[in-house]
């Protein structure tokens, strides 16, 4: 894509980047046969990192609304990619677990994004990444104190 029209905006590029990106990952994961979308891996990198979450604790960290969440939980759930268990302190909340199905998954998705990465990140200086991640940082901060509370509805 070229930076000829310049009349197109940040969000503009941000739309088109995202969504490159999602559908370079899709071929990606479909390639090695793994039925599972962005969405679903985020919830999976996220409990990899820390099993035993609640679905509040997930939703904060994708900024995404509890609802949205818990429906992807659902589906997560029904796929046995991850399970619900009943909190032992707060019989009202439910924890979730990364299940035996997904675990062997991880590491290989996680090579997947790793290559992925990489190949963002080609023909770009160490300076380049810093300054745009400095930038999308920015960006983030401006939108997240002004939308939602910090939580993105999609």
């Amino acid at each position: 894509m070229s930076r000829k029209n310049k009349n197109h905006g940040l969000s503009y590029f941000l739309f088109v980047v995202y969504h490159a990106q999602i559908h370079r990952l899709k071929q990606k994961f479909s390639d090695g046969n793994f039925e599972i979308n962005m969405r679903q891996w985020q919830v999976l990198h996220i409990l990899q990192q820390k099993d035993g979450l609640t679905q509040q604790e997930i939703s904060q960290q994708l900024l995404k609304d509890k609802s949205v969440v818990a429906r992807q939980i659902d589906t997560m759930v029904s796929d046995g990619l991850v399970q619900r268990q009943q909190s032992r302190n707060d019989q009202r909340c439910n924890r979730i677990y990364l299940t035996e199905k997904s675990k062997p998954k991880i590491p290989v998705l996680t090579q997947i994004l790793q290559k992925h990465e990489e190949k963002m990140r080609a023909g770009l200086s160490q300076e380049e990444i810093s300054a745009f991640e400095k930038t999308m940082e920015k960006i983030l901060k401006n939108i997240t104190e002004t939308e939602n509370n910090g939580h993105f509805t999609d």
